[in-house]
Order: C-alpha cells, then sequence, then structure tokens
C-alpha cells in the first residue's frame, strides 16, 4: 500500500478585533445623528445614535469612513486605537 498523504495548509492572517467608540460632530461640536461609519473595503457599517455616539467592532488595523449629508467624507486609520478623537 503506497503511503501518499498529502498536506495543504493554509495560513490566513487576520489582523486582531477591537471595539472602537466614538461621537461624530459639526465643527461647533454638534453631535451628528444618523451620521454613517463604515470599515472600507468591507461591507460593515454602523450609524450614529442621537448623540452622535458610535460603536463599532473592526480589525484593529480598519480604516473607518465617516459620512453625513452636506458634509466631505472622512477617512481615519483607526491603528489600534479604541477610542478616536479627530478634529
Amino acid at each position: 500500500m503506497p503511503d501518499n498523504l498529502v498536506v495543504l495548509f493554509s495560513k490566513v492572517e487576520v489582523a486582531p478585533e477591537i471595539t472602537v467608540k466614538g461621537r461624530v460632530t459639526d465643527e461647533n461640536g454638534s453631535p451628528l445623528a444618523g451620521a454613517s461609519v463604515r470599515v472600507k473595503g468591507s461591507n460593515l457599517g454602523v450609524s450614529a445614535n442621537s448623540n452622535g455616539e458610535f460603536s463599532i467592532t473592526v480589525p484593529d488595523d480598519a480604516v473607518l469612513i465617516f459620512s453625513y449629508v452636506g458634509y466631505d467624507e472622512k477617512q481615519i486609520s483607526v491603528s489600534g486605537q479604541a477610542q478616536l478623537i479627530h478634529h
């Protein structure tokens, strides 16, 4: 009986996930309720609540795309941060 054992391995590296929390506001600090927060390159996304707050679990190397009607889209790299503050 021949010994024909073939073993194939596939290594897929996945970035660790973190939960990112934040608040989406306008230039005056007023919350942008319903603002869209999406992960670039995926279908994952959430909407900000009535206080502009959001929480989303993403790979720690993700780029978040923020959008709201009447505003330019903004992209921010998570870079392992659990809380985003961007001015």
